[in-house]
Protein backbone atom coordinates (compact mmCIF):
# COMPACT_ATOMS: atom_id res chain seq x y z
CA UNK A 1 0.00 0.00 0.00
CA UNK A 2 1.47 3.76 -0.85
CA UNK A 3 1.36 5.97 2.23
CA UNK A 4 0.44 9.45 2.16
CA UNK A 5 3.90 10.52 3.12
CA UNK A 6 5.60 8.65 -0.04
CA UNK A 7 2.80 10.57 -2.33
CA UNK A 8 3.55 13.30 -0.94
CA UNK A 9 7.06 13.31 -1.22
CA UNK A 10 6.91 12.77 -4.84
CA UNK A 11 4.93 15.35 -5.44
CA UNK A 12 7.46 17.40 -3.32
CA UNK A 13 10.38 16.13 -5.49
CA UNK A 14 8.59 17.02 -9.07
CA UNK A 15 7.70 20.82 -7.51
CA UNK A 16 11.00 20.81 -6.27
CA UNK A 17 12.60 20.05 -9.96
CA UNK A 18 10.24 22.51 -11.82
CA UNK A 19 11.45 25.19 -8.67
CA UNK A 20 14.68 24.85 -9.68
CA UNK A 21 14.27 25.16 -13.19
CA UNK A 22 12.23 28.09 -12.49
CA UNK A 23 15.01 29.81 -10.77
CA UNK A 24 17.43 28.47 -13.48
CA UNK A 25 15.70 30.29 -16.41
CA UNK A 26 15.58 34.14 -13.88
CA UNK A 27 19.44 33.28 -13.50
CA UNK A 28 19.92 33.07 -16.76
CA UNK A 29 18.09 35.01 -18.43
CA UNK A 30 18.73 37.60 -15.86
CA UNK A 31 15.15 39.11 -16.37
CA UNK A 32 11.20 38.15 -15.61
CA UNK A 33 10.18 36.29 -18.38
CA UNK A 34 7.28 33.90 -18.37
CA UNK A 35 8.14 33.19 -14.50
CA UNK A 36 7.38 35.52 -11.73
CA UNK A 37 10.07 36.44 -9.24
CA UNK A 38 7.54 36.36 -6.31
CA UNK A 39 6.22 33.33 -7.00
CA UNK A 40 9.79 31.81 -6.79
CA UNK A 41 9.92 33.23 -3.53
CA UNK A 42 7.04 32.21 -2.11
CA UNK A 43 7.56 28.32 -3.13
CA UNK A 44 11.06 28.57 -1.88
CA UNK A 45 9.99 29.83 1.49
CA UNK A 46 7.67 27.16 1.87
CA UNK A 47 9.57 24.20 0.82
CA UNK A 48 12.60 25.49 3.34
CA UNK A 49 9.42 25.66 5.91
CA UNK A 50 8.61 22.00 5.07
CA UNK A 51 12.16 20.83 6.18
CA UNK A 52 10.99 21.89 9.62
CA UNK A 53 7.91 20.92 9.44
CA UNK A 54 7.92 17.41 8.06
CA UNK A 55 10.27 15.64 10.32
CA UNK A 56 8.22 16.69 12.77
CA UNK A 57 5.45 14.95 11.36
CA UNK A 58 7.49 11.99 11.24
CA UNK A 59 7.17 12.07 7.33
CA UNK A 60 10.46 11.22 6.08
CA UNK A 61 9.36 10.68 2.62
CA UNK A 62 8.17 14.27 1.83
CA UNK A 63 11.27 15.77 3.68
CA UNK A 64 13.47 13.76 1.39
CA UNK A 65 10.87 15.07 -1.73
CA UNK A 66 11.44 18.40 -0.48
CA UNK A 67 14.60 18.39 0.47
Amino acid sequence: MISNDLINGSWELVGGGLLMRNCWLLYKEKQVKGVSAATTAFFTSWGMWNLVYYPSLDQWFSFAGGA
